[in-house]
């Protein structure tokens, strides 16, 4: 019953919900939705208040899943006790109306803690899809150019699941890529196409109609800094596909880079970094602040700066730790060297007494 009334909920966001400038991938307005309503009637708002809460915590924690829990289902019960703020916006005196609901972040993020649900903080990849439909004029990119109904209904499910999404435009150079390289799988041309667009992850799509012209088929594929993910999917219409497939992208991203959050009362994993490529007081402002913004750090603290490297200690907020390099490969940034454990000297100090392992990176900022 809860998927059909997701299904069924005409949700679109505030134009702020994804930045619009590439390779800005801090996501704002994750807690918020702009609802159509035929009404200005308590019922009505109470009704979409529980779906559009669904849809927010599938949006945060990037997990369809976390609706089958019984804390999530007892708030969806509740939904009207989660909003922070209301507001009804329109231009005519008339329906339909927008209902504008921003609900409770702390609290939200405080239940996914108690409940050990994931969470999938406001750093997110900048996605660039190149999305090739075999139609009846033949084989074309979907852009707002070739396809304006289908491209906007690819970025609204990519704004439901707070996922940075572009479609190529020419002006960035989709001329240098060709819908054979993508129909045939060439990696290098797609691949070429990340600079220009400063990508996260590059996506490609062979989207065509079966045999029997009754249903549709997609071909996916992510390529990601240092891995390539590829799946397949089938549906009877067009835009359920395409649907399917940008939700299915969210999904296996989530589980990239989504991470559970300590338990209030658990003290914080310390973990210790030797980052070479850090010559100046500059090196070290600049690698201090791209630390600082990262979801799962909560204190960064210098131990050393001499000889071209530095030394720090993290506080990291989550048990996760394999998720820190898993962050750290959206960019390619800090780059992993080697990883080894303290010498015994060293963990017997003072300093290191958690016997954490020394990780070694190197600092390749981009320009």
């Amino acid at each position: 019953m809860l998927v059909r009334l997701i299904l069924g909920l005409t949700v679109c966001f505030s134009t702020h919900f994804i930045a619009p400038q590439i390779h800005a991938r801090s996501v704002e307005n994750l807690y918020e939705s702009l609802v159509k309503v035929p009404d200005t009637k308590e019922s009505t708002r109470q009704q979409v208040a529980r779906e559009a809460l669904a849809i927010t915590w599938v949006r945060i924690s990037g997990h369809p899943q976390v609706l089958e829990n019984q804390q999530i289902q007892a708030s969806l019960a509740q939904a009207s006790a989660w909003i922070e703020y209301f507001a009804y916006q329109t231009t005519e005196k008339q329906p339909p109306f927008e209902l504008k609901l921003t609900f409770q972040q702390e609290r939200m993020q405080t239940l996914l803690q108690q409940a050990g649900l994931p969470l999938w903080g406001q750093e997110r990849p900048q996605v660039v899809a190149w999305i090739v439909l075999q139609g009846q004029q033949g084989r074309y990119f979907i852009t707002p150019d070739t396809n304006p109904a289908l491209s906007e209904w690819i970025l609204a499910q990519a704004q439901e699941r707070g996922l940075p999404w572009l479609l190529p435009t020419p002006d960035l150079g989709v001329q240098g890529l060709q819908v054979a390289d993508i129909w045939g799988g060439f990696r290098e041309p797609l691949e070429a196409m990340r600079r220009p667009y400063q990508a996260d992850i590059l996506v490609s799509a062979r989207v065509m109609p079966d045999l029997q012209g009754d249903a549709w088929t997609a071909q996916w594929r992510l390529l990601l800094a240092h891995t390539e993910l590829n799946f397949q999917q089938q549906a009877p219409e067009l835009g359920k596909l395409l649907s399917q497939g940008v939700h299915e992208v969210a999904n296996r991203l989530a589980n990239l880079y989504s991470f559970r959050l300590l338990p209030a009362d658990a003290q914080a994993q310390p973990l210790h970094l030797q980052v070479t490529g850090v010559e100046q007081i500059s090196d070290y402002a600049h690698l201090s602040s791209y630390l600082q913004q990262l979801p799962l750090v909560q204190e960064v603290n210098l131990l050393a700066l001499e000889n071209g490297y530095a030394r720090l200690q993290l506080q990291l907020g989550t048990p996760d730790l394999g998720k820190f390099n898993q962050i750290l490969q959206l960019d390619s940034q800090l780059v992993p060297e080697l990883s080894a454990d303290f010498s015994s000297e060293q963990q017997n100090s003072a300093d290191n007494k958690d016997k954490s392992h020394l990780i070694y990176y190197h600092w390749r900022p981009k320009p």
